[in-house]
């Protein structure tokens, strides 16, 4: 009889213990999944910065067709037939003119991916 006692005991104790684990997990996790919920609430109600879709920048032209911007990217410019950078079969720009270019940054932060809309004389 006094086996079955401890053996009763024994078995009280670690369901109790058990009981526990169980409640504390859960109670944790409740508190990550509502410590979550309050992360993406705070993330909604902020709104994300968003690109501008034009950059304006100057530069120099130079070379046949090309543009150094002050940030050190070069572009090329159309030389196509019909190209308004082209008269008379010689380039509008003169070797070493400043110039100003606008670009259409196409709603990323990404130089790479912009596009030439307008170059201008600033001399």
């Amino acid at each position: 009889m006094k086996k079955s006692i401890k053996t009763i005991r024994a078995m009280m104790a670690v369901g109790v213990m058990l009981v526990g684990t169980f409640w504390l997990g859960s109670v944790v996790s409740n508190q990550t999944v509502d410590a979550q919920k309050e992360t993406e609430a705070k993330g909604m109600a902020q709104p994300k910065e968003s690109c501008p879709e034009k950059r304006i920048m100057s530069g120099n032209y130079y070379d046949y067709m090309v543009i150094e911007t002050v940030d050190g990217n070069e572009w090329l410019l159309d030389d196509a037939e019909g190209s308004k950078y082209i008269e008379y079969g010689t380039a509008v720009f003169e070797d070493g003119e400043l110039v100003q270019v606008v670009f259409d940054t196409k709603g990323t932060e990404a130089v790479t991916d912009d596009e030439t809309v307008e170059v201008r004389s600033i001399n």
